[in-house]
């Protein structure tokens, strides 16, 4: 959800990064709406789901980044301080966020069984948002 996926698709769906021409720091309102009414449906058909906080969402020229490295910054996403700090900031609004249709905060849905984590996000944040 962290990056355009195109497997087995004509075109690539977005992902609830915005694509913007400045900045990979923003989320996408009409994708974050698809989420939430998903993660809603879920819940009330018993459903719980797993949330990964970085999947392949990669950092670039927009950010502060030199657009090279190993694929979606993995790895050297745990030692730059940059990546790490850009991290911190996605899981906060991320998991911060209250989703409408359930009136829960994603750090506190019980639906979300699972929130994968880099280790460095573990050091400086919890669930719950700051």
């Amino acid at each position: 959800m962290d990056a355009p996926y195109g497997n087995f698709r004509n075109e690539k769906q977005p992902s609830i990064v915005a694509e913007d021409p400045t900045t990979r720091r923003n989320l996408d309102p009409a994708m974050l709406d698809r989420l939430d009414y998903m993660i809603a449906a879920f819940k009330k058909r018993g459903i719980y789901v797993n949330v990964n906080l970085h999947v392949a969402r990669h950092l670039d020229a927009r950010d502060g980044f030199v657009d090279e490295g190993p694929g979606m910054n993995k790895g050297v996403d745990n030692f730059i301080p940059g990546m790490i700090e850009l991290q911190e900031e996605y899981a906060r609004k991320l998991l911060g966020r209250v989703n409408p249709y359930t009136s829960a905060a994603y750090a506190d849905e019980p639906c979300i069984a699972v929130v994968e984590i880099n280790v460095t996000v573990l050091r400086t944040t919890s669930c719950r948002p700051c």
